[in-house]
This record gives structure tokens, sequence and C-alpha cells, in this order.
């Protein structure tokens, strides 16, 4: 398991690095509980930082402890997003530690699309000591700049793992906005959603059309946000319907307030701190 988790640290180093080669700045760092059935059962933290350009970061990173009929395990995800100017996503790192099973995922904005290259490692195997070291020390000349990044690093580290590769091209007109970007595509927006949205997540690569309804502008009780709190429901023919709430802080950085839904594990709560 410790080997499992110093794979994890290396890679965010290596992918944070990768991206962040300019000199950055974190403008805000947001933390939350994350509630699953009622029960507080993990946190999330949001960093934005500002690059040049006007370009800046989102990085994502959340532990969730899980509980079931095989005990309990952690699932410790990391997510860096670096977007133009204007909102549009420019390229994403992925990782997902999940048990035994390890995901990674880089996403590349060329010309109008969006190249994704995942890899899912369903059994992670115990390598010998001097093995590992060896892998480690040669991830550096494997390390190569464009969409190719995420398998040549991951066929050096989980060789031998059970394993499948997925590639995909999304079109750039296909989705509005990632879904950590929503609070950023909100504000561009005069502080509004359209009446329908198509919203990526880039943890299942997938795109979600929902339809997007104002439920009421609320009054944060909390002093260091702006006044108006903007509580949305988001809604798809199948599934539960997403309430978020939205609000800009006094440096004027929109974020996420609460998110409240349910998935297949059921009800979640997501809440800044």
């Amino acid at each position: 398991m410790f080997k499992i988790f110093f794979i994890f640290t290396l890679i965010t180093s290596l992918t944070v690095n990768s991206q962040n080669q300019e000199s950055t700045n974190i403008i805000a760092k947001f933390d939350y509980d994350i509630l699953l059935e009622g029960d507080n059962t993990g946190a999330m933290s949001m960093k934005v930082l500002q690059l040049s350009n006007n370009e800046y970061n989102i990085l994502t990173k959340s532990d969730i402890e899980l509980s079931g009929w095989w005990g309990k395990h952690l699932v410790h995800s990391n997510l860096v997003e670096q977007f133009s100017s204007s909102g549009r996503l420019l390229k994403a790192d992925n990782m997902i530690i999940d048990g035994k099973k390890a995901y990674w995922t880089k996403m590349i904005l060329t010309e109008d699309e969006l190249w994704t290259s995942s890899v899912q490692v369903k059994s992670i195997e115990e390598h010998e000591e001097e093995e590992f070291i060896g892998m480690i020390a040669n991830i550096g000349s494997m390390f190569v700049a464009g969409a190719g990044d995420v398998l040549a690093v991951s066929n050096l580290l989980f060789a031998g793992a059970e394993s499948s590769h997925n590639n995909i091209r999304l079109s750039q007109n296909s989705y509005d906005t990632s879904f950590n970007n929503i609070p950023f595509y909100w504000l561009k927006n005069n502080k509004s959603l359209p009446d329908e949205i198509n919203i990526l997540d880039s943890d299942t690569l997938s795109i979600y059309t929902m339809k997007t309804e104002v439920y009421k502008t609320e009054t944060s009780n909390q002093e260091i946000f702006d006044s108006s709190v903007y509580h949305y429901v988001l809604t798809t023919k199948k599934g539960e319907p997403l309430h978020l709430w939205l609000a800009i802080d006094d440096n004027n950085i929109p974020h996420f307030i609460r998110l409240i839904g349910e998935d297949e594990d059921g009800p979640f709560q997501i809440n800044l701190k």
C-alpha cells in the first residue's frame, strides 16, 4: 500500500510540475466536507492558481472512505485542469486510487478537439524493492510531452498489472464546461447558467446534458462570501436532480458553496467548511 501511495504522490508531482512551468500564484483555496448518506466520510479541497496570459488552473484533491460488505477502503483523487482566459479547457491530468485499482487520465486540447488518453489498472501487484526503485528512477526520461504522457508512464509503473487503455477524442463544441469549472463559467456569463448546459465529467470522460433552473437566491451567513448565493437545480432525463450553490468571495473568485445530489452509492453532500 505504501508503494501505491508513493506512485500517486510521484505522478501527482510530475503532472502538476509539467503543467506549471510558469510562475504560479494561488489566488484562492476552498475546503469542503464530503457526506455520504448523511455521514461525514471525507474531505475535498479546490485551489485556483493564476498563470500568465490570464490562464488559470483548478486543482482538486479529495479523500473519501467508503464502507461495504468488503470492509472499508480509501479513495484518493487528484485532478489538475488548466483553462484559457476564456474558460476553455486546455489540458488536464486526473489520478484516482481506489483500493488496489488505479486510474490515470490525461487530456490535451489540440486545435478543436480534446484528445484524451486513459489507463485503468485493475490490480496492482507488489514489486520487489529494487525493481520499484529502478522504475522510479526511469520515470523522468519516460515523461514525454503530449497526449501520450500517461501511456508512457503507466506502462512503466504498472508493467505486469492487469490494465486497459482507452483513447478518445471529444469535439470542443460538444461541451460547454468541465464540472469543476462551472463557477467560472457561471461568472463569465454574468452570474447565470443557460437553460441547458453540456458538462464534461473529467473522471468518466462523459458529457452530460442537463437542464438548469434557478431555485432561489439566498443570503450567505458567512462573512467571507458575497452576500448573494445562487442556488441552481440541474436535471437530466434520468437520475436524481443535482442542487448546487454558487457564490464569489471578496476577491471575486467564484466557487461552490454546496452540492447535494444522489448517485449509485446513495445521497451525497459536499459542503464548504
